[in-house]
């Protein structure tokens, strides 16, 4: 968890950002501001991102990107031969042209190649051969989406469901996970902008039989330290662990 927090600034807690390692693969999932030093803070290794998630276009999910890319530049990355593949929802080529348009053309290469896919909404595609990603259309904004990390025909997946409201379909997306990341951000009940909420992600927590998730991007008018108590008050039975800057989990094997 590099960053478990909101734009608001926050002395411990900065932008969205979190790395998956799995299978040689290290895999950076948003990138807000604060990212590039949270790495270093973390002792992650930012030379070695190979692949990075870009959930939907709010600044705080990937105004570090630039940051980012500069430091691959100036400071190397650990493969140069190896493209970069930035990975997001339709619109992110033209946003992506657009920061190297502002910051400059050395953006485009950032110590060496960088590709863009853009992923439509229900996608599955094979990373690697210890890596499979599928992706969820959400009700955050037009373009979000949340996504599912597993290995094929294996016992262990991650779910990240960035910012989203209640998603029905997030059930079925979710069951059998052995680990979900959860932007559960606002106080209940739910405000006019899509989020999740204790009360929200309660039920569906427990419907897709998820025995631990990990909560994160909580706003200051929800107390992130009592967000696992007011899930179990909404009727949440599985284990709740708040994330904090640096924290680190194994992914675990699921067993139903």
């Amino acid at each position: 968890m590099v960053g478990s927090g909101t734009l608001l600034p926050h002395g411990d807690r900065g932008s969205p950002a979190h790395l998956l390692e799995w299978g040689g693969e290290a895999l950076l999932l948003d990138c807000g501001p604060g990212t590039v030093h949270g790495l270093a803070r973390a002792g992650c290794p930012w030379r070695e991102v190979r692949r990075i998630w870009v959930s939907h276009f709010h600044p705080d999910h990937l105004a570090d990107l630039p940051g980012l890319a500069w430091a691959w530049a100036h400071g190397g990355r650990s493969d140069p031969l190896r493209p970069v593949e930035l990975l997001g929802p339709p619109g992110l080529l033209e946003r992506w042209n657009g920061m190297v348009r502002a910051f400059g053309g050395w953006m485009a290469s950032p110590g060496g190649p960088l590709l863009v896919r853009e992923v439509e909404p229900g996608a599955s595609m094979a990373l690697s051969e210890a890596l499979v990603m599928e992706t969820l259309g959400t009700t955050h904004t037009e373009e979000s989406q949340a996504v599912r990390f597993r290995e094929p025909g294996g016992h262990r997946s991650v779910v990240y469901t960035s910012d989203t409201g209640s998603t029905p379909s997030l059930v079925p997306f979710m069951e059998g996970a052995s680990l979900v990341v959860a932007a559960c951000a606002r106080p209940d009940p739910p405000g006019d902008i899509p989020h999740l909420t204790p009360g929200t992600l309660a039920p569906l927590l427990e419907e897709a039989g998820v025995g631990l998730v990990v909560t994160t991007h909580a706003y200051p008018e929800l107390p992130a330290r009592k967000v696992p108590d007011l899930l179990k008050k909404a009727g949440y039975t599985g284990q709740a662990v708040v994330a904090h800057d640096g924290l680190r989990l194994p992914v675990p094997t699921f067993e139903a």
